[in-house]
């Protein structure tokens, strides 16, 4: 279980809220993208939390009182467009509690000034994959605002610089699955206990009209194989993870690399079942 009573006063919550019931509510994932940023601004020395509502099982009251504890300065939101209403529901608990808000994910980067339009009440957008541009902004704003905001930042009157995509996977830091409890996260077609998700690939070269690549793009980067068994190694051994599900835009573009992925889990002897 997370460690809540360490978690005080920190400077950036990646915050989910709660759903209303339903199939989030029995069945929530783990928030891999917001555990992605959260490992990358712990690198950098922030003081970081995720407050996962569902993946803890808290209502509304239990959320607003963990964030309360939390005293953060900075919240980060983010979301698909198709969950706007949560956008707006969760941004609405979190703004009275924070200093800032910054929402990231597919519709803050797809629909960019219409998103800040959209949601007054947030600071700033996060365009693009997170990690590096997360990390950026948290040390302008430290920094007193001074000068245009970091490429990928986009706020409102100030001009907008597009980032790069992350090329060399295998450097960023693994998800802070630390910072999430993980004896709730479920999957429909798991058949052992303790889930969680993962990512050895970003972006597809492909363009399927029934697919979103917003965040990943078409420039497609994989992760070494190694690096790749190294965490699902630790995941088994830190978390007790026996059930997982890869969640690239494109598994399987290069035949070699999966092959090469699954000699390297056969070699380690990995008790995992995978998807």
């Amino acid at each position: 279980m997370v460690n809540h009573a360490k978690a005080r006063s920190v400077d950036f919550v990646l915050a989910r809220g709660p759903e209303p019931k339903g199939p989030l509510q029995s069945m929530p994932l783990p928030p891999l993208g917001m555990l992605y940023v959260a490992a990358a601004a712990l690198r950098a020395g922030f003081r970081v939390a995720v407050l996962d509502a569902p993946g803890e099982g808290l209502d509304q009251a239990g959320f607003l009182s963990r964030l309360r504890q939390l005293r953060p300065s900075v919240v980060g939101l983010s979301g698909m467009t198709p969950m706007r209403a949560a956008i707006a529901r969760d941004l609405s608990l979190v703004r009275p509690l924070c200093q800032r808000v910054v929402l990231g994910g597919v519709h803050a980067t797809r629909f960019r000034e219409a998103a800040l339009e959209e949601f007054p009440g947030v600071d700033a957008l996060v365009v693009g994959e997170g990690e590096e541009i997360a990390v950026a902004l948290l040390r302008w704003w430290a920094a007193g605002w001074r000068g245009d905001p970091p490429p990928g930042v986009m706020t409102r009157g100030a001009p907008f610089v597009e980032a790069g995509a992350p090329q060399e996977l295998g450097a960023l830091p693994w998800p802070a699955r630390h910072l999430v409890p993980h004896d709730r996260y479920r999957y429909l077609f798991q058949r052992r206990p303790r889930f969680t998700t993962a990512i050895s690939s970003r972006g597809c070269p492909f363009r399927c009209t029934f697919c979103d690549k917003t965040v990943g793009g078409s420039a497609w980067r994989a992760r070494p194989a190694e690096d790749v068994a190294d965490e699902l190694s630790a995941v088994a051994r830190d978390f007790s993870v026996r059930s997982l599900c890869f969640l690239d835009d494109n598994f399987t573009l290069r035949r070699k690399r999966v092959v090469a992925l699954c000699e390297e889990m056969i070699r380690r002897g990995l008790d995992i079942e995978w998807k």
